[in-house]
């Protein structure tokens, strides 16, 4: 099922589900552009590229450079917007496009790539991996399943592209977090409970 605007989350991930399985839960993230913890560092990386790709492109092109000299520099001055700004715009188009649900069975995300495709991944409660919290002061928050050591790098999140494709599944920035989080707690059986 293709996700917009107009799909709620409950259709998406009903549509996910397996026969007996009991939905507990449904939402998506926040709308819009939003910055992160990581963005103090890459901000200031990706308007540094954009600056030095710039001016090394403007005196390739006074200097008569060959034409596809000037190309490959217009091909960095691409990339260097994308980072500065593009990708701000592409991950919250993508999140607009992400539904979040939670069974008592598993944890699923459905979301829908920039070329249409639709992806989805799924994380099971028996035995789920490490979960972790992180909320907000007005409760909105992120629910990571995966070791705290793979949080450990900005970069580690990141592709080529500056996508956090890399980035363990999450719920993220999704309202009343902590209620999504004790849910969560309820839905595994104390025994499997590995965190």
């Amino acid at each position: 099922m293709a996700m917009d605007e107009s799909v709620s989350a409950d259709r998406a991930i009903s549509a996910e589900l397996a026969p007996g399985e009991r939905l507990l839960w449904t939402g998506r993230p926040r709308r819009g552009v939003a910055l992160r913890n990581e963005d103090i560092f890459l901000v200031p990386f990706s308007v540094l590229w954009l600056v030095l790709v710039i001016s090394w492109f403007f005196r390739a092109v006074r200097s008569d450079a060959s034409e596809g000299f000037a190309l490959v520099g217009l091909a960095f001055v691409v990339v260097g917007v994308y980072v500065a700004v593009g990708r701000f715009f592409v991950e919250a188009w993508q999140r607009g496009q992400t539904a979040y649900g939670l069974t008592d069975q598993r944890a699923i995300i459905v979301s829908r790539s920039l070329g249409g495709g639709q992806e989805v991944k799924s994380v099971s409660l028996r035995p789920m991996p490490e979960v972790n919290l992180a909320t907000d002061a007005n409760g909105s928050g992120t629910i990571t399943f995966g070791s705290q050591a793979a949080l450990s790098s900005a970069w580690m999140r990141y592709d080529f592209a500056f996508n956090r494709r890399n980035a363990p599944p999450a719920f993220e920035m999704i309202n009343n977090a902590r209620h999504v989080y004790e849910l969560l707690r309820q839905a595994q059986p104390s025994e499997a409970r590995t965190w």
